[in-house]
């Protein structure tokens, strides 16, 4: 039980502040524990007379609220109702006074464009005598300023003010706001938070994301040079996780808590110019990165006795350039890259580059961010997969814009690999839905 179960009131002799889950009545409206609503004006408990407006059961919308937020006074929910549809030539809504005009009172809902649920995250602040409209999702840990009228989505960690709100600054650097999503301690237990509250009233990030790692079974350790994370008690069986451009070795972290399930531990590493190795001399190119996965998977073989591979991206590139003569369990890949000759192509295409310029000029950079590299292509052409005998699943995303349909056919049937698409899918998934059929694939094919 909760300290927001045991008492309505947080504070001993205030009756202005609530925890507001205890004024709920209504079945459309959920709150999260520990979120306080504070009224100088009215009693609090009367929120939903007095806060939540329009909202009238015919259309079936709900306002959600997460844990841990902060409601001031007089801040207002305004639901479908309260609209008139644009819709109509006229302003006047004829269905609502369906008998004055002989309507069908079935018709009713005709009266207001339908815009939906106003969601509402974890760790928000909401100032004095804020509006927020109908179909509006607050992102966790946004500050919405005083007497703002919200009418759009506003992200995670946002300040917004202003009629109507704005977006004023980011709270935290976006780096900061990953870590901070990616902990949700809104979520921890009641004693975990109570013994973080001075690293989170701090703002001691390291310290907090600390605690969680050692709680959860994190560690961070080397391999060689190479930084990695371990992720799991300890058992005989692991996968190496290989992120791809752009990602780090804590990616390994979301899949663990899936695998983990299933006594899996999961390893992973920082290649070249990524996570903890941003600014080191050593470029992520093949003959660096090769040698590098060979030397991990040595070490690996020494400690599990069932190895298996996660990989996106270029990450399932390497990987396969790596250990295309290792009996390995499976592979499970991501967006995989599987012709890298074929990619380089197309990039020259997109960026207009003739192969003799390549040549002539070595390295050049487009304006896709990329650089195309001559000693690049030539180890690419010099040095094709031709072996790939592990048991592989493979993840794509219609939409992907960096290996073509065709091209995953053709090294599925060639090496038997077993193929899930996503429909409008992308290269990189990271919407909630694309997650969400990340996981749902993770879990099928561990």
């Amino acid at each position: 039980m909760s300290i927001s179960d045991k008492n309505s009131y947080p504070r001993t002799g205030d009756t202005q502040t609530i925890y507001l889950k205890h004024a709920i009545h209504d079945p459309n409206i959920t709150v999260g524990d520990y979120t306080i609503y504070n009224d100088f004006v009215n009693d609090p408990r009367e929120f939903e007379k007095n806060n939540v407006l329009y909202h009238y059961p015919i259309n079936h919308d709900r306002l959600v609220i997460g844990r841990f937020c902060s409601i001031a006074c007089g801040a207002k929910f305004i639901f479908t109702s309260a609209n008139h549809t644009l819709k109509s030539l006229s302003n006047y809504t004829f269905p609502v006074f369906f008998e004055a005009w002989d309507l069908d009172k079935k018709q009713v809902t005709e009266a207001w464009d339908n815009k939906g649920d106003i969601v509402i995250g974890n760790d928000v602040w909401i100032g004095y005598e804020a509006v927020i409209m109908q179909g509006v999702t607050i992102g966790d840990g946004a500050i919405i300023g005083t007497r703002a009228v919200v009418t759009k989505d506003v992200p995670p960690y946002t300040i917004v003010g202003g009629i109507p709100a704005k977006m004023i600054r980011k709270r935290f650097s976006e780096e900061v706001i990953f870590e901070l999503l990616e902990l949700k301690w809104w979520n921890w237990p009641e004693e975990k938070i109570r013994q973080n509250i001075g690293n989170i009233q701090s703002g001691n990030l390291e310290k907090l994301r600390d605690h969680d790692m050692r709680e959860r079974g994190i560690k961070y350790l080397h391999i060689g040079t190479i930084p990695a994370i371990l992720i799991g008690e300890k058992s005989d069986k692991v996968y190496l996780f290989i992120h791809g451009q752009g990602g780090n070795k804590e990616e390994a972290e979301a899949f663990a808590r899936i695998v983990g399930k299933r006594g899996w531990q999961v390893l992973g590493i920082d290649l070249p110019e990524h996570g903890e190795r941003k600014g080191e001399a050593a470029p992520m190119v093949p003959w660096v990165v090769i040698p590098e996965l060979t030397e991990v998977l040595n070490e690996v073989k020494q400690r599990w006795q069932h190895i298996a591979i996660r990989a996106n991206s270029i990450g399932a590139w390497f990987s396969m350039m790596s250990f295309q003569k290792e009996k390995l369990e499976a592979a499970l890949f991501v967006s995989p890259i599987l012709d890298m000759e074929q990619l380089i192509r197309d990039m020259m295409q997109w960026a207009n580059i003739s192969m003799e310029r390549l040549e002539q000029e070595k390295e050049i950079s487009t304006d896709f961010g990329q650089t195309l590299s001559w000693e690049y292509d030539r180890y690419v052409v010099e040095n094709p997969i031709r072996d790939w005998d592990i048991p592989t699943e493979i993840l794509y995303g219609s939409d992907d814009n960096l290996t073509k349909r065709e091209t995953v056919d053709e090294f599925v049937e060639k090496f038997g690999c077993h193929l899930t698409v996503m429909e409008h899918g992308e290269h990189w998934f990271h919407t909630r839905e694309q997650l969400a059929v990340l996981d749902a694939w993770t879990e099928q094919v561990q």
